[in-house]
């Protein structure tokens, strides 16, 4: 037997006591110091050889043994578990080809036995720890043997563990009853003791009993004295609870008092909140309102006091109010955030969230109801607002595709007949058919206008405006030639705004347009400018602050209430010849501007429209403008767009203008020509790249890529999204130039005649 190793071995975290209550002299800390680690060479080489058991016959052995037996290789993994695995929690089939440290779930615990174990397949000498040890939520006594085996010439280690549980218990056992008799011995000693001085405490009560007797007659005279006093201090007494009564009836009538004033610090809480409170009879009576509920019906609380709840109600929550009520005089619960509308005096209609509870008496039979109305209309109409937004930008993806696929279209054909109007003269007759359909093709660019303004890349180029100049020339040129005729009401110190003014003029269009088609019969438009404080008080869908309100009233034939949610839906439309996207464009934009656009109606009278700009500050910049001419010049230029016909196109609207063109079908050919090109002596001076390739390299993409191997490159960006923020802001992005699909040859040539001329800093 080798000589014993001393180890400190924490295998729980935790001080645990021995299941049945067991406690082992351990550390009162609940650190578990093993020192009975013993260690003993098996054989010269420090291992244990099975011998002839091998395989199948050693398992069966093991198998047999009482205790657990489990053996781990070097991975630490266990290669077999017995059945008397159990015994302490583990599940032999499941642990099993499994890590042997999972059997610890403290990381402690697990690495010192791993400790443990890495000594045994060093020095092959057997270990031995004895200690609470905790498998997997079972707490035992037990000892662990852990012995080096050559196996089929493989080195396992050979745990063996013993449950000490019962032994350890019985030994606590034997000391608890051990501590019990002593201390059942010690209170019997104290009993005797206490017996005998009771006795000689009788003993002395006797004896004083005695001496009582012979002092009893003196006592009787004493008393009789005694209770001629206590007469007196009965009397005294009586006139104390007299005189606590009278105070306990001054504090009720204070109580009473404090009562009523809380009863009307109630009533005047009710009365100012801003909640509608109301109390009905059961026959639906008003019994009582506050004022809040008095101004939501509009009338005095005189009028309302005995008139019944249901002349206020609309009549499609008739039905479902009678059932609420019967519902909440049946169960006795109450019901809350019912939605119903409520008709003022004027006739118009309030969104209401109403609570209703049960009123009782002393006995529990009802009275009648109570409750409160909450107005909800301005939450409502915000609501139904983002509804409107959401379902533009659902659309507003497939627009944006659309209009793009579109424009790409538009480019062939309206660069093809602006080339085919240059090789003809003014006074064929082919050339004003190609004018013709140069403004058709202008027309459908309008209609991918429309539908990129509410797509995702409808952002509006801003700049300072005061917007009464944008209104006029919309109006006149809209109603051009018509029955129809505008009155306009703008100050001349109205606000600036900061807008897109082609998008404002396409909304004043289209609502003149809509103005215009209600009157067919002719009429006059009144158009109102004013600058206004919205405040929430208003309820209306926007942030508070100072706004322009364009004003646009007609007196035509109205918009019916079952139309009126849906004149801003995309494609709505109730005209034969009418695409639907006016106002729905309409909207997209002034919501893209902070702003609001509102319509009343009825129907036989007419329709006004409001639209909501938020006010600037900034003051208006001087205008420059430029006039388009038809440029040539000599350069070289490398020209990207992954539509052929696009591409082949614009190559021969640049040869025509004497420029020297080579095209790239994608981003990553265009970076490859340019970086070629750049190697000799004639590099391009110029590339024009589309922003968007689908499935590939964009303009951004090449350009970002082109500008580390050439600082100074020179290009132009071209897209059929108009309004993407890199076309509004090109500049930003690294280019000097911007064309928008679709586009004409003189378009094209100023572009490329500007950026050649672009001084870089």
């Amino acid at each position: 037997m080798a000589p014993q190793e001393l180890l400190s071995l924490n295998l729980a975290e935790n001080y645990y006591q021995v299941p049945g209550d067991i406690a082992p002299d351990e550390d009162p800390t609940g650190s578990i110091d093993l020192t009975t680690i013993q260690t003993e060479a098996m054989t010269r080489s420090g291992s244990f050889r099975v011998g002839a058991l091998q395989g199948a016959g050693f398992y069966q052995l093991l198998h047999a043994l009482p205790i657990p037996a489990m053996l781990v290789d070097k991975s630490y993994s266990v290669i077999f578990a017995n059945e008397a695995c159990d015994k302490v929690n583990i599940d032999s089939n499941e642990i099993s080809g499994g890590p042997f440290f999972s059997l610890f779930p403290h990381p402690r615990n697990a690495l010192a036995v791993q400790a443990m174990m890495t000594k045994v397949f060093g020095e092959r000498k057997r270990q031995v720890c004895e200690g609470l040890v905790q498998v997997r939520g079972k707490k035992i006594w037990g000892r662990i043997h852990f012995r080096s085996l050559r196996l089929d010439r493989e080195r396992t280690i050979l745990v063996l563990i013993e449950d000490l549980t019962l032994e350890k218990k019985q030994l606590f056992m034997t000391k608890k009853h051990g501590a019990m008799l002593q201390n059942a011995r010690d209170k019997l000693e104290r009993r005797v003791e206490d017996r005998t001085a009771e006795l000689a405490a009788t003993n002395w009560r006797l004896r004083e009993e005695i001496s009582e007797r012979e002092r009893a007659e003196e006592e009787l005279q004493r008393a009789h004295d005694e209770s001629e006093k206590r007469v007196d201090q009965r009397t005294a007494e009586l006139l104390a609870a007299n005189r606590q009564l009278q105070r306990e009836v001054a504090e009720r009538k204070r109580a009473e008092a404090a009562l009523r004033e809380s009863e009307e610090k109630y009533r005047t809480i009710v009365e100012t909140i801003e909640e509608a409170c109301y109390e009905l009879d059961n026959d639906g009576n008003f019994t009582f309102l506050n004022d809040a509920a008095c101004k939501l019906l509009g009338h005095e609380k005189g009028d309302l006091l005995g008139k019944n709840f249901r002349l206020h109600l609309h009549d499609q929550n008739l039905t479902e109010a009678f059932e609420t009520f019967m519902n909440v005089r049946a169960t006795g619960k109450p019901v809350n955030a019912s939605h119903w509308k409520m008709v003022t005096t004027d006739g118009s209609e309030r969104d209401v969230e109403v609570s209703v509870s049960l009123i009782k008496d002393s006995a529990g039979q009802p009275l009648g109801f109570r409750g409160i109305w909450r107005d909800v209309t301005g939450r409502r109409q915000a609501e139904e607002e983002l509804f409107k937004v959401a379902k533009l930008e659902s659309i507003g993806v497939l627009a944006g595709g659309i209009a793009h696929d579109f424009n790409n279209i538009l480019t062939g054909i309206q660069g093809s007949v602006s080339l085919a109007r240059l090789a003809t003269r003014p006074g064929d007759k082919v050339f004003h058919l190609l004018a013709n359909a140069e403004k058709a093709s202008m027309r459908a660019k309008d209609l991918t206008q429309q539908l990129l303004t509410f797509s995702r890349g409808g952002e509006p180029v801003r700049r300072v405006s005061r917007i009464a100049g944008v209104v006029r020339d919309a109006c006149e040129f809209t109603l051009r030639g018509s029955t129809v005729r505008c009155e306009f009401s703008i100050p001349e110190n109205v606000w600036t705004v900061n807008v897109d003014e082609g998008q404002i003029s396409q909304v004043i269009s289209n609502l003149v347009i809509n103005a215009q088609q209600a009157m067919p019969q002719g009429g006059v438009i009144n158009m109102k400018v004013e600058g206004v404080a919205v405040s929430p008080e208003h309820g209306l869908p926007i942030s508070p602050g100072e706004y322009v309100r364009i004003s646009i009233e007609d007196h035509g034939s109205g918009i019916p209430d079952e139309h009126l949610s849906k004149i801003f839906d995309p494609y709505f439309t109730t005209k034969p010849k009418g695409s639907g996207l006016g106002l729905a464009t309409s909207y997209s934009i002034i919501k893209k501007h902070e702003g609001l656009i509102a319509v009343s109606s009825t129907v036989g009278s007419g329709t006004t429209f409001e639209v909501y700009l938020p006010r600037s500050h900034d003051e208006i910049p001087e205008s420059n403008g430029t006039k388009v001419k038809l440029l040539t010049g000599k350069a070289k230029i490398l020209l990207m767009d992954d539509e052929q016909i696009i591409g082949d196109l614009a190559k021969e609207m640049l040869s025509m203008l004497g420029y020297d063109v080579d095209v790239a079908n994608d981003g990553a050919e265009a970076v490859e020509l340019y970086q070629s090109a750049l190697k000799t002596a004639t590099p391009y001076d110029l590339v024009v790249v589309d922003l968007t390739v689908p499935g590939g390299m964009g303009g951004k993409e090449v350009i970002d890529i082109l500008h580390n191997s050439d600082p100074n490159i020179r290009a132009i960006v071209s897209s059929g999204y108009s309004n993407d923020p890199i076309m509004a802001n090109y500049k930003k992005h690294g280019f000097m130039g911007v064309v928008a699909k679709p586009y004409t040859v003189h378009e094209l040539s100023e572009a490329v005649r500007q950026a050649l001329m672009y001084k870089t800093a």
